[in-house]
């Protein structure tokens, strides 16, 4: 799971393991791959799995 800015850059990534079948949470501190704090704004989180791939919106408010 990555994370990006509205510019398409890779913001963070969040997970790189795999996960048994079924429903998973994941929570975003809101760092960088720098660990530097991000502003409040538009984000994208893309996920991969197999053949499925989806890529939503999220806003982060500080």
């Amino acid at each position: 799971m990555k994370i990006f800015n509205l510019l398409g850059e890779e913001v963070t990534t969040l997970l790189k393991e795999e996960f048994e079948a079924g429903r998973h949470s994941v929570i975003w501190d809101g760092l960088n791959n720098a660990q530097n704090t991000v502003s409040s704004g538009v984000y994208f989180y893309s996920i991969k799995s197999g053949s499925f791939s989806a890529v939503k919106k999220m806003i982060l408010i500080r």
